[in-house]
């Protein structure tokens, strides 16, 4: 037993890129799980606040999107319908549309803006 070399016989030798250190080889590995993630999570403060506000943003003008085409929808069925319907509504719907598509335009020009900044 005095002549027995115990580190032929240590399951770690057979490891690649072992030198018999393992506290290293440990290391190594926490720093490649650590870095893998680094992407995912380690954002500061003010990032996570421009990315609240672009979210905030992205459905806002998803919304006045939605809206636009629903007042637009309404416009065409008074315009269908004609008479007296018609005369009463028509600019009032006209007028919520381009209100609407406006709105869209200073959302995206926010959007923009919020992106390049």
């Amino acid at each position: 037993m005095a002549g027995m070399n115990l580190e032929r016989n240590s399951p770690m030798k057979s490891c690649p890129g072992n030198n018999h250190h393992t506290g290293s080889v440990l290391i190594s590995i926490a720093l490649q799980i650590a870095g893998s993630r680094v992407g995912t999570w380690n954002y500061g403060p003010l990032q996570r606040v421009k990315e609240f506000r672009m979210e905030v943003l992205n459905w806002l003008i998803i919304a006045a999107l939605i809206a636009t085409i629903i007042v637009l929808g309404l416009g065409l069925r008074s315009m269908a319908r004609g008479g007296d319907y018609d005369r009463e509504h028509a600019e009032k719907f006209m007028w919520e549309r381009v209100a609407l598509q406006a709105l869209v335009v200073v959302l995206l020009l926010a959007a923009a803006f919020l992106v390049n900044s």
